[in-house]
């Protein structure tokens, strides 16, 4: 294991290992236990800033709605204006002291079926994070170069240009190294092509 991050927020447990090459993410809460392990070829972005409680929001909003609706429904009127509306008031305070309670600042990794893999931006604290994914971003660069950069006449040629492109798209490599791999790529098989054709001839 190359480094790992344990983080915790209120119920929840997060604990991610890098490795040489995958990423093993654990979570916990007190209902809940799941592993997961990403191959650095799921992971797709750089990291997007995000704060968890925002959809939630919406959704107390229409939770405290429904309640005073479905009460409205089972009482008469007057017991709604004196009971229903206090109560109901009540739950929603209740519901946004949760929200900005649990509310959470992460950063979000992008993979590429369109999930993301979360880190609290602050556990333990922000320098140990900002760290953390920058170890991450530079094994799964380094990986994915070991891996998928070369040039070998002996495979096909779009397989090779496809994984250029692919390692650009990503941050892998930037322009000047995938036009540089391409000159070289171009090289090898115009050559190579040349070569059987003098043979054949």
């Amino acid at each position: 294991m190359i480094r790992e991050l344990n983080q915790r927020w209120f119920f929840k447990k997060r604990k991610i290992s890098i490795y040489e090459t995958n990423l093993v993410l654990k979570n916990s809460n007190l209902t809940n236990l799941s592993e997961l392990t990403i191959r650095y070829e799921e992971i797709e972005g750089n990291k997007e800033d995000y704060i968890t409680s925002i959809k939630n929001f919406k959704l107390y909003i229409r939770i405290s709605s429904y309640l005073t609706g479905f009460l409205f429904i089972l009482s008469d009127i007057t017991e709604y204006l004196s009971h229903t509306y206090i109560f109901s008031l009540m739950v929603f305070i209740g519901l946004i002291l949760h929200h900005f309670i649990t509310r959470e600042k992460v950063w979000k990794i992008k993979l590429v079926n369109n999930t993301y893999i979360i880190l609290n931006k602050k556990i333990p604290n922000e320098e140990t994070v900002n760290d953390f994914i920058e170890t991450l971003f530079r094994q799964r660069n380094q990986y994915l170069r070991e891996t998928y950069l070369f040039v070998n006449v002996n495979m096909p040629y779009d397989y090779q240009f496809e994984n250029l492109k692919w390692l650009r798209k990503i941050g892998v490599i930037n322009t000047e190294e995938f036009n540089a791999m391409r000159g070289k790529l171009d090289a090898l098989f115009n050559g190579n092509r040349r070569a059987i054709e003098f043979f054949l001839n």
